[in-house]
């Protein structure tokens, strides 16, 4: 009977070493996925600011987007009616068909 129970006890004793030991891995785990997803964070947002330039709210104020521009527009075309509002300082054109 005496060593029955300390059978007992003892095995009792190693599943709670071994619920231990796992919850600590799983905090380890934890921690490890946590410092990761801040260092991808950090990397995104230092890619992020590297690869947009610093926005110049004077140039935003004057840029001006046009859709749906006639097909057979030229760019002296859009150059001369924007030239009526305005000095036109610059111009990029993207054309999709």
């Amino acid at each position: 009977m005496e060593r029955e129970r300390s059978r007992r006890s003892s095995s009792r004793s190693s599943r709670h070493d071994s619920g231990e030991r796992g919850r600590e891995r799983d905090r380890e785990l934890r921690d490890r996925a946590k410092e990761l997803e801040l260092r991808e964070s950090r990397r995104f947002k230092e890619k992020k600011e590297a690869a947009e330039p610093e926005a110049d709210p004077e140039r935003d104020q004057r840029t001006v987007f046009a859709y749906q521009m006639p097909l057979k527009a030229t760019e002296q075309d859009v150059y001369e009616f924007f030239s009526q509002a305005g000095k036109v300082s610059g111009h990029t054109f993207v054309w999709f068909s």
